[in-house]
């Protein structure tokens, strides 16, 4: 039997190898306003966080990558 290629399989493992989560509490009617205005705006959650993320890390020097 021949292998096929397994897309969804392959995703999760490179996901796995090369990503991580960040895991917040945070109170709900702030996170219920977060998503409100992230889909009025059409942009991402992830796509903010990230943007904050990277403005810490070269505002304070930490490495660039």
């Amino acid at each position: 039997m021949e292998n096929k290629f397994d897309k969804n399989k392959y995703d999760q493992q490179y996901k796995k190898e090369n990503y991580a989560r960040i895991y917040i509490a945070l109170k709900k009617d702030k996170v219920n306003k977060f998503k409100e205005l992230c889909k009025e705006k059409g942009i991402t959650q992830a796509s903010i966080i990230e943007k904050a993320i990277d403005d810490f890390i070269n505002e304070n020097n930490i490495y660039n990558y």
